[in-house]
């Protein structure tokens, strides 16, 4: 299989749509810097081959982009022996899978099983596609952080090599050889497997000495991804450290901080008398609600006095218009103290008269 074109939309981080092309019969390399997403065009690939359309497992959802509800799409363009072939798959919403090739267009279930049957691989399970279910493709599939490892081919890989081997020895040696060549591999075998079919001594101490290598492997592998991690935010930081040299170097940048901290240092003297303002503005504002009580009393002792003038210049009023009578009753009273003295005079006179006679 010869993969041509690949086109990725809505997958992981490549929410617009992405397209390779171009690719040859050779050797085909990608090459991007760090963090690019060329993992992720890896990981396209390999859900548009192996998984299927319409399932939903937990890998599955991890295909759409952080916080997006869409659909990730991927579509391949590849040739097979028998002809260019054209798949398109769309996972999640509206799942669907078309292939178009040389004999026809299928769709769904039949297009999956055609797949198969083109890259020799076996449907995926629920949890997804793993070696087993990719067969001898499988054996050629080699996923990242995965190429220091060799593991044991799967049981559907290893009876593909089988046959495959076991045809392409039939049709070299054949006859007598063939048996001659089998007699000599049984006794090889028997060096490593008994008559029941169990390791001996020499397969048991190398089958413990692999799993053990396995387990450095394994403990290694992680340690590197830790280490790779490290040597990633190392890199990153010593980035960071160079732009910040080559910002502090930089004249005008270094105008632009001169400038920054004459603006701060005008701040903190505006901050400062922004400070004094506010405590100017509290006194003067208590003053101020002193003020305002002194002008209400005064606003009351202002209506008493009104009232006062009102009451006093009432009275005055009064007074002027008793005055009159007043002077015509002393004048009155005079005249009866006149006549009472006229009378006294008149009645000592008689008593006078009186007592003469």
């Amino acid at each position: 299989m010869r993969i041509r074109r690949l086109s990725i939309e809505n997958f992981r981080k490549f929410r617009a749509p992405v397209v390779l092309d171009g690719f040859s019969d050779g050797l085909n390399l990608v090459c991007e810097p760090n963090e690019s997403g060329k993992s992720t065009v890896l990981e396209a690939l390999r859900a548009a081959l192996f998984e299927r359309y319409n399932s939903k497992s937990g890998r599955i959802r991890s295909f759409r982009p952080h916080g997006d509800d869409v659909a990730p799409t991927v579509t391949v363009e590849f040739e097979v022996a028998s002809g260019r072939w054209q798949l398109a798959k769309r996972f999640l919403q509206g799942p669907s899978v078309t292939l178009d090739g040389p004999e026809g267009r299928f769709t769904a279930e039949a297009a999956e099983e055609k797949l198969q049957a083109l890259l020799g691989f076996n449907r995926a399970g629920n949890s997804g596609a793993d070696d087993d279910s990719r067969g001898a493709l499988g054996l050629l599939w080699v996923e990242q952080g995965q190429s220091f490892q060799l593991g044991s081919p799967a049981e559907t890989a290893r009876r593909t090599l089988e046959e495959a081997l076991a045809s392409e020895v039939g049709a070299v040696t054949g006859g007598r050889r063939a048996k001659a060549v089998q007699q000599q591999v049984e006794k090889a075998l028997a060096d490593f497997y008994t008559a029941t079919g169990k390791p001996t001594g020499r397969l048991k101490q190398a089958q413990d000495a692999a799993a053990a290598s396995r387990e450095r492997a394994s403990a290694c592998a992680q340690e590197l991804m830790q280490f790779d991690e490290v040597l990633k935010r190392l890199e990153t930081k010593r980035n960071e450290q160079r732009r910040l040299v080559r910002d502090i170097e930089d004249p005008e940048a270094d105008k632009e901080l001169k400038a920054l901290d004459a603006d701060i240092e005008r701040a903190r003297r505006a901050a400062d008398a922004l400070r004094m303002a506010d405590l100017t503005c509290r006194s003067a504002t208590a003053d101020r609600e002193a003020l305002d009580k002194r002008a209400e009393v005064r606003t009351g002792l202002r209506t008493a006095l009104l009232k006062a003038e009102a009451a006093a210049h009432a009275a005055l009023e009064n007074l002027n218009a008793h005055a009159e009578r007043l002077a015509q009753a002393r004048r009155a009273d005079q005249a009866a103290a006149e006549a009472l003295d006229t009378a006294r005079t008149q009645l000592r006179q008689a008593e006078e008269l009186q007592d003469k006679a």
